[in-house]
């Protein structure tokens, strides 16, 4: 029942159908519903994650974080075209911390900060990732970010602004904390009857496009490496186990055949915004 619902829920955010006040209270309560029922420190990231072809040279990673690193692939993806040594970093929507705190670690900003608009998902990840010195968390809206204007060299966006009602004020909102010559990475799904909406929300800020790539096979392969632990996990859930496979993009979901289909596009996108005259 549930599975069937959120496959509806889908085709209906696709189509407009979605007022963006529900659009948002749908996905907070979704995220605050995860974040609550899962406390595990084992599963700090909740993105799809992203992998180099066969034969590519592997980035290199911790032993800590091998277990993860199908999900960090995609925070590699976008953050190896930044530089993020010695910036003011702000991460949008970072969820249960895992992203933002490898960024933190690898990358050695001057400061790393996570926003999210789940106070639960906040609590966990202020308590997982307290050891990381250069790191914090703050809950907040992507649609009204709590700072002032210049406040971040950099913001990047891991597949969260899907869950936002207003891109166009979130992208507003992103150019307003960003510094003169910051940059902001984003990275998420589309269906191509959602991207005109998401190029125009882009193109009324006063940021200009660097770098931009379709990502699909790299998402499909990543997901097909997380099914076996991602399968474990949702083996906890109980009722709700056939929405959470559709939210997962599980191997044979309507979202895993999807992105294969490219019916739904995986996108990344780099902006700089221009110096001060």
């Amino acid at each position: 029942m549930l599975d069937k619902a959120f496959q509806k829920l889908l085709r209906l955010i696709d189509e407009g159908r979605v007022p963006p006040f529900i659009h948002r209270i749908i996905w907070k309560t979704c995220y605050q519903f995860i974040a609550r029922k899962w406390k595990s420190d084992d599963w700090t990231f909740m993105n799809y994650g992203w992998l180099p072809e066969a034969g590519t040279s592997l980035f290199p990673l911790a032993a800590q974080d091998e277990k993860d690193r199908y999900f960090i692939g995609l925070y590699y993806r976008l953050a190896s075209r930044l530089d993020l040594a010695g910036k003011h970093v702000l991460e949008v929507g970072s969820g249960r911390g895992g992203g933002a705190s490898w960024v933190a670690r690898y990358y050695l900003p001057a400061s790393m900060t996570g926003l999210d608009f789940s106070p639960t998902a906040i609590e966990l990840s202020k308590k997982w990732h307290a050891e990381v010195p250069n790191l914090c968390f703050i809950e907040g809206d992507a649609e009204s970010l709590p700072f002032p204007d210049a406040s971040f060299d950099i913001v990047i966006n891991v597949e969260s602004s899907h869950c936002y009602g207003d891109m166009n004020r979130f992208v507003q909102e992103v150019e307003r904390v960003l510094r003169p010559g910051g940059r902001f990475g984003w990275v998420d799904m589309r269906s191509p009857k959602m991207m005109k909406g998401t190029q125009r929300a882009f193109s009324n800020a006063n940021l200009l496009i660097e770098e931009e790539d379709l990502l699909n096979e790299g998402v499909i392969r990543a997901l097909d490496a997380a099914e076996t632990r991602k399968t474990e996990i949702i083996g906890q859930a109980k009722f709700a186990a056939g929405a959470l496979r559709q939210f997962s993009g599980a191997k044979g979901t309507a979202l895993y055949k999807a992105i294969v289909q490219k019916d739904v596009l995986y996108l990344l996108k780099i902006f700089r915004k221009p110096e001060a005259n």
